[in-house]
């Protein structure tokens, strides 16, 4: 039995839903949600019943984060929420703010995937938002901090140097890389290669825009090194394959060509293929 078979069969066999939230009841620094494609809650874990004061789950169930989170912060949520739905786009790694034990606003990182059906529409979404737990980095960092994603996620077609990103927060090149390494485990120029190459793999697994105009749109105009490599680097990564490398390397002013990374060397044989496929 193939795996793809092994998973259907046990998935088919199963009473109800595979649905996590029992799981993330016992997760004190993690909230856990499932929500249709109205964005309202379907399923959520004993944590954010808790931290938005709510004893009994069925008072959550139908709910909007707009009518749990006051002002800003719910609006955010919700129009989050329909992008990934409207989209069918996953967010990862998103820097915001969130309730912390006794309605506290602090940070957190967000991660939210669509959830279709079996005609493969989006019909809601699942996510987690993970408390930060990083003491050493004051609100103000992480005010920049978060700016800062945002600018990397909605201006991949641009030029995204450090300096200037960094300056844009009040922080050295070294301070912005050490910040970002707190969080993800990368260095700043590895983040925004994966954020690239993230956005490479959405784009050839859900639309038929054509490999040069993917390239164009996350990476404005590339050289033939930077075309191939940001493709090589999304051929790996639907393959399984990590297309980049978690490296103690010092942080650089700029974002290398990824097809200068030492995994992204066999890039232009790679792209051909694709092509040809």
């Amino acid at each position: 039995m193939t795996p793809d078979a092994l998973r259907q069969d046990f998935f088919q066999r199963l009473g109800t839903p595979l649905v996590a939230e029992k799981l993330f009841d016992h997760v004190d620094d993690i909230v856990f949600f499932v929500k249709d494609d109205q964005c309202r809650y379907l399923a959520a874990n004993h944590t954010l019943l808790t931290r938005c004061g709510i004893e009994d789950r069925n008072d959550l169930l139908g709910r909007r984060a707009s009518d749990l989170f006051p002002g800003p912060l719910g609006d955010a949520f919700l129009e989050e929420d329909m992008q990934v739905i409207a989209e069918a786009r996953g967010v990862h790694g998103h820097l915001s703010r969130h309730f912390y034990p006794g309605r506290r606003e602090d940070w957190c990182l967000t991660h939210k995937e669509p959830l279709f059906d079996r005609e493969g529409r989006a019909i809601g979404l699942v996510g987690i938002s993970r408390d930060l737990n990083v003491p050493a980095l004051p609100d103000t960092d992480l005010q920049g901090l978060s700016k800062i994603l945002d600018h990397v996620r909605d201006h991949l077609d641009e030029p995204l140097r450090l300096d200037p990103l960094a300056e844009s927060a009040g922080l050295s090149v070294y301070q912005l890389d050490q910040r970002i390494r707190a969080l993800f485990r990368l260095s700043a120029g590895q983040y925004i290669t994966k954020v690239r190459i993230d956005a490479a793999c959405h784009a050839l697994t859900n639309t038929r825009t054509p490999i040069a105009n993917i390239a164009l749109d996350i990476l404005g105009r590339p050289g033939a090194h930077e075309l191939m490599g940001v493709m090589a680097a999304a051929g790996l990564a639907l393959s399984g394959l990590s297309p980049y490398l978690t490296t103690t390397t010092p942080p650089t002013t700029s974002v290398p060509p990824l097809s200068k990374t030492p995994l992204l060397r066999a890039g232009p044989s790679l792209t051909l293929l694709m092509f040809l496929t």
